[in-house]
């Protein structure tokens, strides 16, 4: 479901828009960098945006972007030594004359919507970006006190849209969708002389077969599932090699679970990287082995790059991957699964050609930049023409 909605002409005054988020600490990844990308390409001719941010990080905008950025400068805006700083942040709304709140992430689709409420602001926006793995019984109840101050809800998937329905009761025809957004042409195919040369680079052998999963090291990625599947891959395919791109809590236990597997030589933690779209452009095959998921920002960068997909059947998956079109499915938590799947792909070159050229042209499609940010800005006016006056 996208968000489509008819012209809407402007008179000359800009809409001033808030942006609202816990923090901005992951600076490649997820929400963050889906803001990211939409602060940086709004017509700033027709919105004044602002971005207020509740803890400080190293990673913030700073000079990237030329928009006012506050920070709250509290690590948990829900204490209670904080609600004076949520009366501050209603302040700040008033004060830039804010006209749209957008939230992101828990603490701000919280506070956020509290300062909103306190400063009048006409119109709030909460997102929702996960299937609720954050929240627990009391904060779902709290939340659903603090959706009757909410104009619109907009998910990134259908999936979201209906659960968002189920466990928080907002009625579907408040929520709306808009799939995630990709500069898709920073992911190229290289030719096989290019793709060599790559290779070398990242220390891998030209004619291994190469698996990657780009993901958070957490629990809720189901790496170690992945992990699990490795050695019966590996029996059929010596030459599989494994990408871990990511970082986080479970880096260690993960690092024991390969040397248990015996999969050192078939591993590499890659860690943190800003050149993922190189890194894709050497592998075969993309992999995702979530527990839970919304619309996964790294199967949209296996598709741009051509990569046939591999993935456990959460969130709105299945609405990027159809099955047997641009990839496989599988039910979450099933290394065997996972483990068939990997190995029809790697073993038939044809198919994956025929899936990572499918993929490719279903990411141009559904997940381009323009489009992302076009049907943001339309859904921004169209909210004001219905909700709130200039």
């Amino acid at each position: 479901m996208e968000v489509k909605f008819p012209e809407y002409r402007f008179d000359e005054r800009k809409i001033c828009i808030g942006f609202i988020i816990d923090t901005m600490n992951q600076a490649i990844a997820g929400t963050e960098a889906q803001l990211r990308l939409l602060i940086r390409s709004i017509n700033q001719s027709l919105f004044d945006p602002t971005l207020f941010v509740f803890s400080d990080s190293d990673r913030l905008p700073g000079e990237e972007f030329s928009i006012p950025i506050y920070s709250m400068g509290t690590s948990s805006p829900l204490r209670p030594k904080s609600w004076t700083k949520i009366y501050h942040l209603s302040k700040d709304f008033r004060e830039r004359k804010i006209q749209i709140v957008h939230t992101f992430f828990r603490d701000a689709n919280i506070a956020g919507v509290i300062a909103a409420r306190l400063a009048k602001v006409p119109i709030v926006v909460s997102s929702r970006r996960n299937k609720g793995y954050w929240h627990n019984r009391k904060e779902i109840m709290f939340l659903k006190f603090l959706n009757h101050w909410v104009t619109r809800f907009l998910a990134n998937s259908e999936d979201v849209r209906q659960y968002t329905h189920a466990a928080e009761g907002v009625p579907l025809e408040k929520i709306d969708v808009i799939y995630n957004g990709l500069d898709v042409d920073k992911f190229q195919p290289k030719t096989l002389d290019e793709q060599v040369s790559a290779r070398k680079q990242l220390g891998l052998l030209p004619d291994a077969l190469i698996g990657i999963i780009v993901a958070n090291l957490r629990p809720v990625k189901g790496i170690d599932v992945l992990i699990n599947a490795l050695p019966d891959v590996v029996k059929v395919l010596p030459n599989f090699v494994l990408l871990i791109i990511g970082e986080g809590d479970e880096r260690a236990k993960l690092e024991d679970l390969m040397r248990i597997k015996g999969a050192e030589k078939n591993v590499r933690f890659f860690g943190t990287r800003t050149d993922v779209p190189f890194v894709l452009s050497v592998c075969d095959l993309g992999v995702l082995s979530s527990h839970s998921e919304s619309l996964s920002n790294s199967i949209i960068e296996y598709m741009a790059s051509s990569l046939p997909v591999v993935a456990t059947d959460v969130g709105g998956t299945r609405e990027m991957v159809k099955h047997g079109e641009n990839g496989f499915l599988v039910q979450a938590g099933d290394s065997q699964a996972l483990t068939q799947a990997m190995i029809s792909l790697l073993k038939d070159p044809d198919l994956r050609l025929k899936m990572g050229t499918e993929g490719r042209k279903r990411a141009e499609k559904m997940f381009n930049l323009e489009r992302y940010i076009k049907e943001h800005e339309e859904y921004y006016m169209r909210l004001v023409e219905l909700y709130g006056s200039k």
